[in-house]
């Protein structure tokens, strides 16, 4: 099922009433673990301090999203949209599917940066890029991910 917002529904309810799978039987075997691990993350620079990439926005989910851009152009794929607050964006593969491209899960479909993000020195001197979840609209026509980003801006 999508998850394309913040708790799941657009209320916020973080509640799927149709789950199945994640039964309390289900999530206490050994069955239950990660089922992969995506490649490093981007880590920004800014100045001589480098910043490894935090999500701190909840990832979000989506069936047979089809790629349009970068390497995996005009293919389909479960995919998990990830933010970090490096003010990077990225599809990963979600699932070894049968069927599907040959592609393992974990992998980076797409990323995108959205700029250089501020250090308020907060959290640690984490940067403070991406910090809320993105959006993905389903009913627009391409589907869109809508993001909130703080970056460094040139000032005139």
């Amino acid at each position: 099922m999508n998850a394309t917002t913040f708790h799941y529904d657009p209320q916020r309810t973080g509640w799927n009433s149709n789950e199945a799978v994640l039964t309390p039987n289900n999530v206490s075997g050994p069955q239950f673990g990660p089922l992969w691990n995506s490649e490093p993350l981007d880590a920004v620079t800014i100045g001589s301090t480098t910043y490894p990439p935090h999500l701190y926005a909840t990832p979000l989910y989506v069936d047979n999203v089809q790629i349009t851009s970068g390497a995996y152009a005009g293919q389909q794929f479960h995919v998990v949209f990830a933010a970090t607050t490096n003010d990077y964006v990225y599809a990963i593969n979600a699932f070894n599917v049968a069927g599907s491209p040959g592609v393992p899960a974990g992998t980076i479909l797409w990323r995108n940066g959205l700029g250089t993000p501020t250090n308020f020195g907060l959290d640690g001197g984490v940067a403070m890029g991406v910090l809320g979840t993105p959006v993905i609209d389903l009913n627009t026509t391409p589907p869109r991910l809508y993001v909130a980003a703080d970056v460094i801006t040139d000032t005139p």
